[in-house]
């Protein structure tokens, strides 16, 4: 990676890298170190990656709750990397057994990488909460998940492609839907693909 570093590296936001595939070594913190010292010359963000389930094949290393506090907190407490927002990539996100799961691994992160002693977030491991994400994004309006909605219908995005036929979606106060395949740009009114099936009184100018 140093080569493409070199070459791109102030036009990189993040670096997430597999940490689980860089060896047995017992010192995770190493590979975090490495990218740190070019982050810090670049101005990128670095996500350490860790691994549940246990790796199927060699060289075996095993991430727990202990050792991933360890390496959050390792990461926490780097030195030249106050306030960068660095943190943890997890491969992959499971929910099974009692003790432990991608979701305890990540809750551990989380608690450690905001400051809390390794030892309480390791005992407050499986404490979270498993409700769906009901907030938006930024700029959007209403809808679960970030996605802006008028009278309960998505609202058209010219960005988007809409390749079931059937979806609905709201644009100039009128809800349209699709009969084919729309790739972005072909808009509700404009192009042959969309239907108009109703009105919608929300949103501004409307009535």
């Amino acid at each position: 990676m140093i080569p493409v570093i070199k070459a791109v590296g102030d036009k990189i936001d993040l670096i997430a890298y597999q940490g689980h595939n860089t060896g047995g070594s017992n010192n995770r913190g190493i590979m975090y170190d490495a990218y740190a010292y070019y982050a810090a010359q670049y101005g990128f963000v670095v996500a350490a990656g860790v691994h549940y389930p246990p790796e199927p094949w060699g060289p075996f290393y095993d991430y727990t709750h202990e050792n991933v506090a360890m390496l959050s907190e390792h990461i926490y407490s780097h030195p030249e990397r106050e306030e960068r927002n660095d943190g943890i990539m997890i491969w992959q996100l499971l929910l099974e057994g009692s003790d432990s799961s991608g979701y305890s691994y990540l809750n551990t992160a989380s608690k450690v990488l905001n400051g809390m002693p390794v030892g309480t977030a390791v005992s407050q491991a499986n404490i979270f909460s498993l409700e769906p994400y009901s907030g938006v994004v930024a700029g959007c309006e209403g809808g679960a998940g970030g996605i802006a909605t008028l009278c309960d219908i998505a609202v058209y995005n010219p960005a988007n492609q809409y390749p079931n036929p059937g979806t609905q979606v709201v644009h100039n106060c009128q809800i349209w839907q699709n009969k084919w395949y729309i790739n972005p740009n072909e808009i509700p009114g404009e192009n042959d693909g969309w239907e108009k099936v109703g009105d919608c009184t929300e949103g501004e100018g409307c009535s």
